[in-house]
C-alpha cells in the first residue's frame, strides 16, 4: 500500500520532502529501521515479526493478569493474530501498526499493574510510534477519580507530561 511506501521512504530520510507531514507523526518504526543499518524492506520485515512475537507474549501475559486461564489466554492470542488487520500487516509489513499495537498493549499492561513510572515512559515511546497510543493515555484519565486529582495532582501531571510533550513536539 501507499502507506508502506511512505514509511520505507521515511526510513531512508526521516525528514525528506517525499514524506508528507502526516507521516512525520509516526517516526519510531522508521527510525528503528534506519538505526538498524539493514535495508529498509528487511528492517521493516524484522521489526514487524519482532513486534508480533512480542505482542503475542504480552497479550498472553495481560490476559493471565486479567484472570483468564492458560487455555483461554492462548485462544485469545490465537484470535488476536488471525484477524484481518494482523494478516494484512504481515503481508504489507512496512507499516507502523505492529509497533503501535505493541506499545498500546504494553502501556495498558503497565497501567493494569499500577506501574505508573513505567507507564509514563511507555506513553511517549508509543506516541512516537503512532497516534493510537493516545488510547492508554485516555484510559488513564478515565480511570482517575476526583480524589486522585486532589491527592496527587503532581504525580498525575508527571505521568502524562512526557507523552503530551512528545505529542506536541512532533506536531510543530
Amino acid at each position: 500500500g501507499s502507506d508502506g511506501m511512505r514509511h520505507l521512504a521515511q526510513s531512508q530520510s526521516l525528514w525528506d520532502e517525499i514524506v508528507i507531514p502526516a507521516y512525520r507523526f509516526r517516526l519510531l518504526s522508521a527510525l528503528l529501521v534506519r538505526l538498524s543499518g539493514l535495508p529498509p524492506m528487511t528492517g521493516f520485515f524484522l521489526l514487524t515479526q519482532i513486534c508480533f512475537t512480542a505482542l503475542g507474549v504480552v497479550f498472553y501475559v495481560y490476559m493471565r493478569w486479567l484472570g483468564f486461564g492458560r487455555l483461554l489466554s492462548l485462544v485469545g492470542v490465537f484470535f488476536a493474530i488471525v484477524n484481518y488487520s494482523v494478516i494484512y500487516t504481515i503481508w504489507n509489513f512496512a507499516l507502523v501498526d505492529p509497533l503501535s499495537w505493541l506499545m498500546v498493549l504494553v502501556s495498558l499492561a503497565l497501567l493494569r499493574a499500577n506501574r505508573l513510572n513505567a507507564f509514563a515512559v511507555s506513553l511517549p515511546i508509543g506516541m512516537a510510534a503512532k497516534e493510537l497510543s493516545l488510547m492508554p493515555w485516555l484510559i488513564f484519565i478515565l480511570c482517575l477519580r476526583l480524589e486522585d486529582l486532589r491527592k496527587r495532582p503532581l504525580r498525575i501531571l508527571l505521568t502524562l507530561a512526557p507523552a503530551v510533550l512528545v505529542f506536541l513536539a512532533m506536531r510543530w
